[in-house]
């Protein structure tokens, strides 16, 4: 490990060098040299990349991650070698995951990778959707709702504009369940409805659509608008002919019954008969508890009245 460390340091120092030289080549080298600016630039590309590698052997992670971004910083110097800028600076982003703390310097780096791929003069889009996902889901591994949601966004329009349904229909699923996860149910819940109208559109699609109703439904109810939720339930229906006779279905119909009835007991049986089949995500967990809070308030407001 420790030898890894010292041939990655004489790595860099040779990369160090090789730029030096490329900025101020003297005059004569100027005139007479073979070696160019830009060769020397993807040379000292070559070698930071190389001590990219030796710091990974050392599991010296974030180190790695700068000697990537090096290399990638000096490719983009290197008309012959700028091609592969982006490329290193999604390795420098791989390193950086593996670092303690190194989440917010990947971001950075996917973020050059694909400030680099957009600008190419042949764009390359599916890997600029790739990567502005992996941005997504460090975002929300962080923690950082937000920017992960605006994130899944982006990705989800390189998907479509690559014709990468599938993906971009997950990704609108990820903005619409995040949405939701800040109480914007209404908007959660158009996102979802729209995810699945397009996916019954599609024959290979058509069979997830049930998933993205059932979520759907659920952040109508979350809203607390009992009719809003019958209309909404009876609208997918017409969506979906064979909505009723799955368990999402049913457990949409059981939770709306049980709404307009304000039987929480009925609300409950229908959760645990969902849930005895397969278990429900966390996030549909969320969503259920909190039409069972809106139920259990207006029964209380009932008996209070």
């Amino acid at each position: 490990m420790a030898d890894n460390v010292v041939r990655a340091r004489r790595l860099q120092d040779e990369a160090t060098a090789k730029l030096a030289g490329a900025k101020n080549p003297g005059f004569l080298r100027s005139l007479f040299s073979s070696s160019s600016a830009g060769a020397r630039a993807e040379e000292a590309s070559e070698l930071f990349a190389k001590a990219g590698g030796a710091y990974k052997l050392a599991k010296r992670y974030a180190d790695a991650g700068s000697a990537y971004r090096s290399a990638a910083a000096a490719a983009e110097a290197s008309p012959d070698a700028s091609y592969g800028a982006p490329r290193l600076y999604a390795d420098a982003a791989k390193a950086y995951k593996a670092a303690p703390d190194g989440r917010a310097a990947a971001v950075e780096s996917l973020e050059d990778a694909v400030r680099l791929y957009t600008q190419a003069s042949s764009p390359n889009f599916s890997q600029c959707a790739r990567l502005v996902k992996d941005i997504a889901e460090l975002h929300e591994a962080g923690g950082d709702a937000a920017a992960a949601e605006a994130a899944y966004a982006r990705a989800a329009d390189f998907y479509t504009g690559e014709d990468a349904k599938s993906s971009a229909a997950a990704c609108r699923a990820k903005v619409a369940g995040l949405a939701a996860g800040r109480g914007a149910y209404a908007e959660a819940a158009a996102t979802f409805e729209a995810v699945a109208t397009e996916a019954l559109d599609s024959p290979l699609l058509k069979y997830g659509a049930r998933e993205h109703l059932l979520s759907a439904g659920l952040c109508v109810a979350a809203g607390g608008d009992v009719v809003a939720s019958r209309r909404a339930l009876d609208r997918f229906e017409s969506l979906d002919a064979s909505l009723a006779g799955t368990r999402e279905g049913r457990l949409l119909e059981g939770v709306v019954a049980a709404t307009e009835a304000g039987d929480v007991d009925a609300f409950t049986s229908a959760c645990v008969e969902y849930d005895s089949v397969g278990k429900l995500d966390p996030a549909r967990t969320a969503l259920l508890l909190t039409i069972k809070k809106g139920m259990k308030s207006a029964v209380e407001d009932d008996l209070l009245g």
